[in-house]
């Protein structure tokens, strides 16, 4: 009788920590295929994750509230809002996100020399270094860039002190600014990149996708699959800087200043360009 009761109370244990989780697959609308690395999380709650390459996502709604709103968004198709009330993790959630109506924008030619320039955070100091790998898929940090002439986003730079990851991935996302954060995803199309450097400088050319910015913005790397242990970290150089950084723990979470008390500090992260 008592192995009974063990059993019962053990299956019903499962059960409810199964309910706290949201489960399914997202796809395209037009296509049915499913779309990977889509941000799907709980608007400005701090818990979020990323579809897997098959478009299947498992999400902890185990702080979602009736009021709260489960967003879903992904480059190059329009962002899905799911309210909390609709949320089912009994069943699999299926969600379809249409694509949008992606303008490519003329790209000039000029016989006018082309001036080269770096922008933001170059430190690579190893003295003074924080883990920007996460706990959650979806983490972000980035770095404000101050623009003063229109230009070519040609290179994205950072400084790997260290990393016990067995690869990276990272999915660029470039901010537009409002009120000092960053608001809105400008790219028009992902942009992935696996660097393969496990210490020192790592130089990404992204130049193929023509990205021209005239006012300042917020360059960020954002985790899109762990290639390693849960225990595996990855670490970037900090210091007090002029171009402040930001971060944000998961998917649709909140971004937060890089600070300690009154201290602005910066990731050692910049981008080269072509003006």
């Amino acid at each position: 009788m008592k192995a009974l009761q063990c059993f019962l109370l053990f299956t019903s244990l499962v059960t409810l920590a199964n309910a706290q989780n949201l489960k399914g697959i997202v796809v395209n609308s037009e296509t049915n295929e499913p779309i990977p690395y889509c941000n799907i999380g709980i608007l400005n709650k701090n818990s979020g994750t990323v579809t897997n390459e098959d478009g299947t996502f498992n999400l902890d709604v185990s702080k979602l509230s009736t009021k709260d709103t489960i967003r879903i968004s992904c480059i190059g198709f329009k962002s899905f809002d799911l309210a909390g009330y609709q949320a089912n993790p009994s069943k699999e959630t299926n969600i379809k996100l249409q694509p949008l109506d992606v303008k490519i924008s003329e790209v000039q030619i000029s016989n006018v020399k082309t001036k080269h320039v770096i922008l933001g955070n170059t430190n690579k100091s190893h003295s003074f270094i924080a883990d920007a790998s996460g706990v959650q898929l979806g983490n972000e940090f980035g770095t404000l860039i101050k623009v003063k002439h229109r230009g070519l986003l040609e290179q994205i730079r950072f400084h790997v002190v260290s990393t016990t990851f067995d690869s990276l991935v990272f999915r660029v996302n470039i901010y537009d600014v409002v009120n000092g954060y960053p608001c809105h995803n400008i790219l028009k199309e992902p942009i992935i990149i696996r660097p393969s450097v496990k210490t020192g400088d790592v130089v990404m050319d992204i130049s193929a996708y023509h990205i021209y910015l005239e006012d300042d913005f917020v360059v960020c790397l954002e985790t899109i699959k762990k290639l390693g242990g849960e225990k595996s970290k990855f670490y970037l150089s900090l210091a007090m800087v002029s171009n402040p950084s930001f971060s944000r723990p998961s998917s649709q979470g909140k971004w937060e200043l890089v600070q300690y008390k009154k201290f602005k500090f910066g990731w050692g992260l910049n981008v080269k360009m072509g003006i």
